[in-house]
């Protein structure tokens, strides 16, 4: 049951919403009964941080208790910071964040003033429901320490897969059953409480 949940999914650097597990991901959600939308950020081949923080804000402004984030890579961090601008006492349904990273990653510098935002990451933990982090250990672009970091900034559950890249269309990654069942549980076992 559905019950008018909503998940809005948020790509990475130089990505699309045509592009990896997005579209699979959006039609097998929606085949299940719920609403889910992949955003389309501005310049994702030259991401500028206060464009993409105000196209996700944009998202993110009515979100309640019905409402989950799933993310990949630079999208984790910048759909934290649209998060952070939101109201204090507001609340989530959870999120599943995957690849991602809260400090500048060796290789990506031209990213830094994303990982610098200042970001009150017990304050998100609270809003949230639950959370799940999924880094892959043999992941090229962002270390999976660095991602192990993030899930500890946020309390979340962290899941280290020993293989899966970072997790793209090029690691074989156009369709991905095992994050599905993780976003289920995620929907299904929300602790947000707000009744919204």
């Amino acid at each position: 049951m559905s019950q008018g949940k909503h998940i809005v999914i948020v790509h990475g650097y130089g990505s699309a919403p045509g592009r990896n597990w997005f579209p699979w991901l959006k039609a097998e959600l929606e085949r299940r009964g719920f609403s889910a939308d992949v955003l389309q950020l501005p310049d994702a081949a030259a991401p500028c941080l206060d464009a993409w923080l105000d196209c996700i804000a944009s998202h993110v402004r009515d979100s309640g208790c019905k409402t989950f984030f799933v993310a990949h890579s630079l999208g984790c961090i910048s759909l934290l910071g649209a998060l952070h601008r939101l109201e204090v006492g507001s609340r989530f349904g959870g999120m599943v964040l995957v690849s991602g990273f809260s400090r500048p990653v060796e290789g990506l510098r031209e990213l830094d003033a994303f990982a610098n935002q200042e970001i009150d990451f017990a304050r998100l933990a609270a809003m949230s429901g639950r959370t799940v982090v999924i880094a892959a250990g043999d992941d090229p672009v962002v270390p999976a320490a660095a991602t192990e970091e993030l899930a500890a900034k946020l309390h979340a559950e962290f899941i280290l897969c020993e293989h899966g890249g970072h997790f793209m269309d090029s690691d074989g990654f156009k369709e991905w059953p095992f994050l599905l069942a993780r976003i289920e549980e995620v929907l299904s076992s929300s602790r947000c409480r707000s009744g919204t």
